[in-house]
């Protein structure tokens, strides 16, 4: 598995929705940092969004306030995106807000285990599968990011399922427009176990979870 260190500076100087990354074709990147600075004497809001190769967006951030001569840390655990995937940022003022991107590129062609994501907008009340861990795998998932996007405070409910019961992970409010990740260690999970949620109001939450999936080798 060949690895290229990068980084990615911005300084926002419009409105517009801004390309921090893309991750390159046959590639996948681990994102280790995401800082955002602010260097006015005035607070601002950003939006933060991952979009898939198919064109779907899923906000990591929304209406995150930063303060006046502050620093807002995006992440606290690994970000994976995969390849064709696109980091994007947009401020509600130019001029006050620099991005720091920290990225480390995986080129993981023959090799088992895989860094991936699971990418999800919870559109019903419905339990919602999130992420299966594939026959013959085993997956760590490093992140689990809830964003609510549309100034709500629904409930949230997370579990872990292993086919038969469900064993919570999570259950709680959700603030308007905040971001949690619900893990602050790894989570292992086996074979055919699964990642779902359940939100009381509908089109309110998108989640992001970012994994290792692991080939078992020998005997």
């Amino acid at each position: 598995m060949t690895q290229t260190y990068k980084r990615s500076f911005t300084d926002f100087t419009t409105t517009g929705n801004t390309t921090l990354y893309t991750v390159p074709s046959t590639r996948t990147a681990i994102i280790n940092g995401f800082l955002l600075t602010n260097d006015s004497a005035s607070s601002t809001t950003v939006d933060v969004t991952l979009t898939d190769a198919d064109g779907n967006v899923f906000y990591i951030y929304k209406s995150a306030t930063v303060a006046a001569y502050a620093e807002h840390q995006i992440i606290n655990n690994p970000l994976i995106v995969k390849e064709g995937e696109i980091i994007k940022a947009q401020m509600a003022n130019a001029n006050r807000i620099h991005g720091l991107v920290s990225i480390c590129e995986l080129s993981a062609r023959g090799v088992s285990n895989t860094y991936t994501n699971a990418l999800k907008s919870l559109t019903t009340t419905d339990q919602t599968p999130i992420y299966t861990v594939p026959d013959e795998k085993f997956a760590i998932l490093d992140s689990i990011l809830v964003c609510e996007i549309a100034g709500n405070t629904p409930t949230l409910t997370t579990v872990f399922n292993d086919g038969t019961s469900d064993f919570n992970l999570n259950v709680g409010t959700m603030t308007a427009n905040l971001t949690s990740d619900l893990l602050t260690r790894g989570q292992a999970l086996q074979s055919g176990d699964s990642l779902r949620m359940t939100s009381t109001v509908a089109d309110s939450i998108d989640t992001v979870v970012s994994l290792l999936e692991i080939t078992p080798t020998g005997g």
